[in-house]
C-alpha cells in the first residue's frame, strides 16, 4: 500500500551513486518486491487480529484511572451524566469492591472521592467524558451479555485503533503501520484508558495532513484534545501548513494569490468545526467546576519552565523515555529525517507534502515534551515502564519511519516487514495483554546502568525514588540503590539505608544549611561521594 506517497519519488530515495528507487529496483529481483507488497498488508491485519484476540481474552484489569472511564462509561450507558450522584457513586464503590482481588478495581473504590472536583451532589472526573461516550454502546452490549465492562473498552479500542491503521497503511504503507501496533501500545488495547483514542487520532491527523487533508488532520487532533486540552494548541499548526502549501501552490500554477468563496468557506467550515470541537472540554468544565480543566483542581498540572532533564525525559529517559524502549523506531525516524531533509528541495509534490508533515510533527514534538514536563506525575501509573506520554510521539514518526521504510526496501526487498513482524513479535511478549501495571520497578535498561555506568544516569527524583522503593507518591523521602552508589537524600527526611562518609555528611549538611531541599550523592566505583543540588521538579 503506497497511497499518497509513492515507491519512488526521484532524487529523494536514491542510492550514493545518484540512482533512483525505481532504477534501484530494476537491479533486484521484482517477484521480491511484489511478494513483500502483497504480504504487508496481511501481516498486518494478522498482527492486528492476534493483539485484538489476546486483549479480550486478558483478565479484566484496572490500570490508571480506569475506575474514572468506567464509571463514565456506565453512567452514559444508563443515559445518565458522566458524573455520579452520592447514591450513584455508592452503589459504584459497592460494584468495585465486588470485583476480583486480582483485578485492582477493589483498589479504585478507594480513588473514586475526589472533594475538589464534587459540584452539586456530583462527583465529577479527572478525565472528560468523549472516549467513555464512544464506549458507551458497547458498553450496552457488555452489560447486557453479562461481559465486564472492560470488553467494551477493548471493542471500542479496536475500532479506534483499527481506524487508525488503515488510515496509515493507506498513506505510509502497511510497514510503517506496523511500527504503531508494533510497540508498547498494544499493551493498551485491552485497558481502559485513553492511550489508544489519542493515538489514533494523531495517527488519522498525520495520515490526513500527508494527503493534504489538513482541515481533516486539524479536526482529528481536536478530536484528541477533547481529552487531552494541550493538543488542541497544535490545531494551528495544521492551518499554518495548509496556508503555506497553498500559497506555494498559488505561486507555482501563477494563479490569484486571493481565494475563491468556496475555498474560504470550505476553510472556514473546517476551522469552526476544529474550534468548536476543541472548546468541549474546557467550556463543560469551566461551566461544572469554573475551571479550564480539572487538572487546576487536583494538583495535576506542574505550572512551571521545565529542566532540560525533565523536558528530555518523555523522549530518551532509560526509564520511561520513547528512545530507550523503542530504539529501532528512532534510529529509523532519524534515517528518514535526514533522507528528507538531504533530498526535499528536488522531491516531487508528495514528498515535498511529506517534509511539510514532517515538519508539523517535528513543531507537535516539541510541544508535547513541553507539555509532558508540565505534569506532576511524571512516573505515572497505568503503564509497563514506559512513559504513556510518550506513545504520543509514535504517529509523529510516521513520515519519517514512511521515507526510510522506503529507501531500505528499495535496496533489500522484505528487510523492513521482517523486521516490523519481528519488533511485533518482540513488544507482544514482552506488553503481553495479559498482565497488570508495572512503574514502580526499575526497567531493565536503568538497572543496567546503575550497575555498569552510574555516572552515565542522571534520573529523576521522582522515578528514582518511586521505582527503588515500590511506592507511588513522588519523592517524598529519601532513597538508594541497593549498592549505595546513588543516593537521593530529602532535608526534610534524611534518613535512608546508606551510611554517608565525614566528607559527605559535611557536604550534606552544607548543603542543606544553604537551602537546598534535596540532593543527589553519588559514588565512585572507589567510594569516593560526589554531593549535588537535586531540583525537586526536574
Amino acid at each position: 500500500m503506497t497511497g499518497a506517497i509513492p515507491a519512488a519519488d526521484g532524487p529523494l530515495l536514491s542510492g550514493p551513486a545518484g540512482r533512483s528507487d525505481s532504477e534501484a529496483r530494476q537491479r533486484l529481483p521484482q517477484t521480491l518486491h511484489v511478494v513483500a507488497d502483497k504480504l504487508a498488508p496481511i501481516a498486518l491485519c494478522f498482527a492486528f487480529a492476534l493483539a485484538v484476540t489476546l486483549s479480550l481474552s486478558a483478565i479484566p484489569r484496572r490500570s490508571g484511572d480506569a475506575h474514572q472511564y468506567v464509571a463514565m462509561a456506565l453512567q452514559l450507558a444508563q443515559l445518565r451524566p458522566p458524573s455520579l450522584s452520592l447514591e450513584e457513586e455508592s452503589a459504584y464503590r459497592a460494584w468495585l469492591r465486588a470485583q476480583p482481588p486480582e483485578s485492582g478495581f477493589a483498589d479504585g473504590a478507594r480513588a473514586i472521592n475526589q472533594p475538589a472536583l464534587i459540584r452539586e451532589g456530583r462527583q465529577e472526573f479527572s478525565h472528560f467524558w468523549l472516549y467513555p461516550l464512544l464506549t458507551a454502546p458497547a458498553t450496552v452490549m457488555a452489560t447486557a451479555t453479562g461481559a465486564h465492562p472492560l470488553v467494551a473498552f477493548t471493542i471500542t479500542n479496536a475500532f479506534l485503533l483499527g481506524a487508525a491503521l488503515w488510515a496509515t497503511a493507506r498513506t505510509f504503507g502497511s510497514v510503517p503501520a506496523l511500527f504503531v501496533i508494533g510497540s508498547p501500545l498494544v499493551w493498551f488495547l485491552g485497558r481502559a484508558q485513553v492511550e489508544i483514542f489519542t493515538v489514533a487520532l494523531l495517527c488519522l491527523a498525520i495520515a490526513a495532513a500527508a494527503r493534504g487533508r489538513w482541515g481533516w488532520a486539524a479536526l482529528a487532533a481536536a478530536m484528541a484534545s477533547t481529552q487531552n486540552a494541550p493538543i488542541a494548541a497544535t490545531i494551528p499548526i495544521f492551518w499554518g501548513a495548509a496556508i503555506a502549501e497553498w500559497v506555494a501552490d498559488r505561486r507555482l500554477n501563477h494563479r490569484s494569490a486571493l481565494p475563491n468563496w468556496a475555498e474560504l468557506r470550505l476553510a472556514l467550515v473546517f476551522a469552526l468545526s476544529a474550534a468548536g470541537v476543541a472548546l468541549l472540554h474546557p467550556a463543560y468544565y469551566l461551566l461544572r467546576l469554573g475551571v479550564l480543566t480539572p487538572q487546576e483542581l487536583n494538583g495535576g498540572i506542574a505550572g512551571a519552565w521545565p529542566t532540560a532533564g525533565r523536558y528530555l525525559a518523555p523522549l530518551i529517559d532509560p526509564e520511561i523515555g520513547f528512545a530507550a524502549w523503542m530504539p529501532i523506531v528512532a534510529l529509523l525516524t532519524l534515517a528518514g529525517l535526514a533522507l528528507l531533509t538531504k533530498s526535499v528541495r528536488h522531491a516531487g509534490i508528495e514528498n515535498r507534502r511529506l517534509a511539510l508533515t514532517a515538519l508539523c510533527a517535528a513543531a507537535m514534538c516539541v510541544w508535547f515534551l513541553f507539555v509532558f514536563a508540565q505534569t506532576t506525575n511524571v512516573n505515572s501509573g497505568g503503564t509497563i515502564y514506559v512513559s504513556r506520554y510518550a506513545l504520543w510521539l509514535i504517529p509523529l514518526v510516521l513520515p519519517a519511519i514512511a521515507v526510510s521504510s522506503r529507501y531500505l526496501d528499495a535496496r533489500v526487498p522484505g528487510i523492513m516487514l521482517i523486521g516490523a513482524l519481528a519488533l511485533f513479535a518482540t513488544y507482544l511478549s514482552y506488553f503481553h495483554p495479559n498482565q497488570g501495571e508495572r512503574y514502580v520497578e526499575h526497567s531493565p535498561q536503568a538497572a543496567w546502568l546503575m550497575t555498569h555506568a552510574p555516572a552515565a544516569y542522571r534520573p529523576l527524583p521522582e522515578v528514582f525514588v518511586e521505582r527503588e522503593l515500590h511506592i507511588d507518591g513522588g519523592p517524598r523521602v529519601s532513597a538508594a540503590d541497593p549498592v549505595c552508589q546513588l543516593m537521593f537524600i530529602l532535608a526534610a527526611h534524611s534518613e535512608q539505608p546508606c551510611a554517608l562518609t565525614l566528607s559527605e555528611r559535611v557536604s550534606l549538611q552544607q548543603r542543606f544549611s544553604g537551602g537546598d531541599a534535596a540532593v543527589w550523592v553519588r559514588r565512585s566505583s572507589q567510594g569516593a561521594g560526589s554531593v549535588t543540588t537535586a531540583t525537586l521538579g526536574s
